[in-house]
């Protein structure tokens, strides 16, 4: 169902080559971490040498992030998902005790996959809770997403074919650690840690009985950074209240509960939340939800896709395009910062989209912004990461937006 690039696995391949050349010799104390070394399990940690094809640790250290070769120094993650201990089953993806499934109101468009998300917070350990902001997590804290798509989404009880799974683990420095690893094709057994994302070919059959070809691209480990991680706090992206607000089912004598109050429940948040009509929620599924108001709609799509780079707090917040929840609210947030008649700071490359303001309210076809919503060329569309197809009702969505935006608010000033 899914098969590496010949292209891209050259390329990789060369690019391992070439790290292994670049190396100071040998991978430390912990010798040789050539291809399936051991690479010197006592070995101190380096700074992330690649485990050639047969060559070297490279950099003086060890297998490295990634590295084919061994399992790494004593600071290098697990070679395979299976070393974490995070699933009783990983083909059925049924976690550990003390690993708790979620879900999310408004997900994050990629490609349509279907996402599987779990957390672990360390035994005696609390995530810090806010009803508004992103929620604050304690060190060793592990977050958990695979993602997945059906054999034939007609007949779900074929299952899923799993794709990749990521994982990212609050360290003490207030700081995020991530990694990346991949099933092989057709085996949903465990999955390898990799550094430098493949491209995928992945062929699934949709609701409407379609072939779907998809040339998956499996981010790489700094590209996840630049998420994940932009100064002064790294962050996970999910994890708040107007995400986690809606219920789940659990199974078993828990049933179906609201995801806060079970988290509460385990004594994993502090303080104890509001009840739950005083929190935070996000609109469930607002691509398609058509029984809320728009701009709400609009608000909580946009918080999924964009806002973990442009927000006060994100990857681009110097650009002053804020398209996070709490900027957006049209009562507290900062208004029209998020692209209402705003020169754009950038425009991709330039190919297709050449609007001269980001939003222009009442004319979406003058605004940037949707045009990048609409590309699927590299550099130019939005987000960059994470698909290579338009997502259709989300483009949709931010056209009706931005039609209305006058009606919405009628003291909204015209752009010159």
């Amino acid at each position: 169902m899914k098969r590496l690039s010949l292209t891209l696995f050259l390329s990789l391949l060369l690019l391992t080559a070439a790290c292994s050349e670049n190396g100071d010799g040998t991978a430390g104390t912990g010798g040789d971490a050539g291809a399936g070394g051991t690479a010197g399990v006592g070995g101190a940690g380096g700074t992330g040498g690649v485990a050639g094809a047969g060559g070297t640790g490279g950099m003086g250290g060890d297998a490295g992030a990634g590295g084919t070769g061994g399992s790494g120094g004593s600071d290098a993650p697990h070679q395979f998902l299976s070393g974490w201990g995070l699933f009783k089953s990983i083909p059925d993806q049924i976690p550990e005790d003390g690993v708790v499934p979620f879900d999310v109101t408004s997900a994050l468009f990629t490609d349509d996959a279907a996402k599987l998300r779990f957390v672990q917070v360390p035994e005696g350990e609390q995530i810090r809770y806010s009803n508004t902001g992103r929620w604050l997590n304690p060190t060793g804290t592990i977050y958990i997403k695979t993602f997945a798509y059906p054999f034939d989404a007609r007949m779900p009880e074929l299952g899923l074919q799993l794709i990749e799974t990521r994982i990212i683990e609050f360290n003490e420095n207030d700081e995020v650690d991530m990694w990346v690893y991949v099933y092989p094709d057709g085996d949903n057994t465990d999955a390898e840690l990799i550094v430098w994302g493949p491209i995928l070919d992945v062929n699934y059959i949709d609701l409407a009985g379609q072939d779907i070809h998809l040339n998956y691209a499996v981010p790489s480990v700094p590209a996840c950074r630049n998420c994940h991680a932009p100064a002064p706090r790294s962050r996970s992206l999910g994890p708040s209240t107007g995400m986690f607000n809606r219920d789940n089912d659990y199974g078993g004598a828990v049933g179906v509960m609201n995801q806060i109050d079970y988290m509460d429940s385990l004594g994993l948040l502090d303080p104890t939340p509001p009840p739950e009509d005083m929190r935070t929620t996000y609109v469930t599924a607002p691509a398609v939800n058509d029984g809320e108001g728009l701009h709400e709609r609009a608000r909580s799509y946009l918080d999924s896709n964009c806002s973990h780079c442009h927000a006060p707090d994100g990857e681009v917040s110097d650009k002053g395009l804020y398209l996070d929840y709490q900027s957006m609210d049209p009562v507290t947030g900062v208004p029209f910062t998020w692209g209402v008649c705003k020169v754009p700071t950038s425009a991709g490359n330039g190919t297709d989209c050449d609007q001269s303001l980001d939003i222009v309210p009442g004319d979406p076809d003058a605004s940037l912004f949707l045009c990048r919503m609409e590309s699927i060329t590299p550099g130019e569309m939005m987000a960059p990461l994470g698909r290579t197809t338009v997502h259709t009702e989300g483009a949709a969505l931010i056209r009706e937006w931005i039609v209305e935006l006058p009606n919405l608010f009628p003291g909204l000033p015209s752009c010159p």
